[in-house]
């Protein structure tokens, strides 16, 4: 499912206000995450709030795309549910979706983030609006009844409640939050909050737009995933001048690759059929397809765009390429990838590009594929170390999207000790993260202002 951001906001200007409500609450969810959210939409539901789950009412042979819209445009909120892992594709089309229809409708339609035990708080906008913390202390832990009962009473006052945002917000990020990443990749939903690579971004978006194989290498720790994930995802996601609407699928070779590229598909299967069981076996049918060449790439990629009805791109991201070396036993399988990666991208009738992320000192690896090399061409961006201000950006302007400001001789010392060591930014990034608690909050709380 792909929305068209110009038919969205035609309907969310024309019409989308006029249709009558028929969910109080439009639940948003990773498939992974299915048995925990229908166990809060069946307790809401006891609480009396209708709940739409595409589970409950999204039936086999029917037109879902059009069934989620109207869904959609029938509720009068949409919460997005945050598991342990990142947000699904179906998510991040209705986030952006309900991010639209928040910018038309404002508190008539409130966007609110569910964190589940485990998860990560959402970054960027969704920090800044309402959001409901069903993790015990320390995140990975659940609440005991009781206080999810408090918890889920909240959000029922506040779907009730003339002023939502008042009634269950209590402050632009719950607490302890932190707007750094630390260790962690960037992920799309946490763009809002990804600084200091724009120009590598903008050139990225630039070779995506005229190639169909391009390679994004660096150093490891230069954020090679990230520029991918946080920069160039959501650039795509936007309206393309030329009218392309993408879709993306990312996957990370690891000992198999194969099955790592049946299982990035898996992704795009119609949300009513995504049984954990069923996925499985899908995903180890194709990969045994895979193997045999009675199943190629490029035909998981006509099979994608048959299931996502508008959808004219398709972006497979390969993050770690080098693991096809370091990691995959199988030189058959991985010979079987790269050529059906050729095959895929060298077809100009073909709909898919593909971008892989790897380490310069990997790159050898591709140089010695001659095959491989030639199809490369011009399709390279290598990520180089950020500047003094690129560096300054990554360290206040992540701050400033939560409301808080560095003393300016702090950054530039901390500038002054990333600049003597290069190859610090994932460090940098670390101490940042860990600045809002312990021993780093200590040294750095009288800074923050």
């Amino acid at each position: 499912m792909s929305y068209c951001h110009g038919v969205l906001l035609t309907v969310l200007k024309g019409c989308a206000l006029a249709v009558p409500k028929k969910y109080d609450l439009f639940l948003s969810y990773n498939s992974k995450d299915h048995v925990e959210v229908q166990r809060l939409a069946d307790r809401l539901k006891e609480l009396g709030v209708e709940c739409f789950l595409d589970r409950w009412y999204l039936q086999p042979g029917h037109n879902w795309v059009a069934a989620l819209e109207q869904a959609l445009d029938q509720s009068g909120a949409i919460a997005i549910v945050f598991g342990k892992g990142e947000l699904g594709p179906w998510q991040q089309k209705e986030r952006d979706y309900a991010l639209d229809r928040n910018a038309t409708a404002g508190n008539a339609f409130p966007v609110i983030s569910l964190l589940l035990p485990g998860s990560e708080p959402p970054g960027g906008f969704l920090q800044q609006r309402m959001w409901l913390d069903l993790r015990a202390e320390g995140g990975s832990g659940r609440l005991t009844s009781e206080k999810e009962d408090l918890q889920l009473q909240r959000l029922v006052d506040s779907l009730r409640s003339a002023e939502p945002v008042t009634a269950l917000r209590s402050g632009l990020i719950p607490l302890g939050t932190s707007p750094y990443r630390g260790l962690k990749l960037f992920r799309e939903e946490d763009s809002e909050l990804f600084f200091g690579r724009k120009s590598y971004v903008n050139r990225l978006l630039e070779l995506v737009r005229k190639k169909r194989f391009i390679t994004v290498s660096g150093a490891s720790g230069s954020g090679k995933s990230s520029v991918v994930r946080a920069g160039l995802l959501p650039g795509l996601r936007k309206r393309q001048a030329n009218g392309d609407i993408w879709e993306a699928v990312t996957m990370i070779p690891g000992q198999e690759p194969l099955h790592a590229l049946a299982g990035a598909f898996q992704t795009l299967v119609r949300p009513a059929e995504l049984v954990i069981e069923n996925q499985q076996i899908q995903i180890r049918e194709r990969f045994q397809h895979l193997l045999k060449g009675t199943l190629t790439l490029a035909d998981l990629v006509t099979v994608a765009l048959q299931q996502q009805p508008g959808t004219t791109r398709l972006l497979l991201i390969v993050d770690q390429w080098e693991e096809l070396y370091t990691q995959c036993k199988d030189p058959a399988q991985r010979r079987r990838l790269i050529d059906d990666i050729l095959a895929c991208v060298n077809d100009p009738r073909g709909a898919l590009t593909v971008v892989f992320t790897i380490r310069w000192d990997y790159f050898g690896e591709v140089m010695n594929d001659r095959p491989l090399l030639d199809c490369l061409s011009d399709g390279q961006l290598q990520l180089g170390p950020m500047s003094r201000d690129e560096m300054r950006e990554v360290i206040e302007k992540p701050a400033q999207q939560v409301g808080l400001e560095f003393d300016d001789r702090l950054v530039d010392e901390i500038l002054d000790e990333a600049e003597r060591e290069p190859g610090s930014l994932p460090l940098l990034e670390f101490l940042l993260d860990k600045s809002r608690s312990g021993t780093m909050q200590k040294s750095l709380q009288t800074t923050l202002r």
